[in-house]
């Protein structure tokens, strides 16, 4: 239920994991929409990330065409 259930319950099971391991940085859990694995991310993890990313392009970048398209099919979505 964690994944599927109603906002109102899936916040407050965040908010009672992260008040009883305030240094958690996420979870592991399936995707709601892809059913696929999928991470949240709580606010002790912030300093996890690079201040600077390593690349930086918008979404209509060509270069990024294939690995968009790839990405889009491997969990089911359509690309438009």
């Amino acid at each position: 239920a964690i994944n599927t259930g109603p906002k109102h319950r899936t916040r407050a099971w965040a908010r009672a994991l992260t008040a009883a391991w305030p240094h958690l940085d996420g979870l592991w859990t399936e995707s709601s929409m892809t059913g696929q694995p999928c991470v949240t991310v709580f606010t002790p993890a912030v300093n996890a990330f690079p201040a600077v990313a390593q690349f930086s392009e918008p979404l209509d970048h060509p270069g990024l065409a294939t690995d968009l398209a790839a990405a889009a099919s491997a969990i089911g979505y359509r690309l438009i």
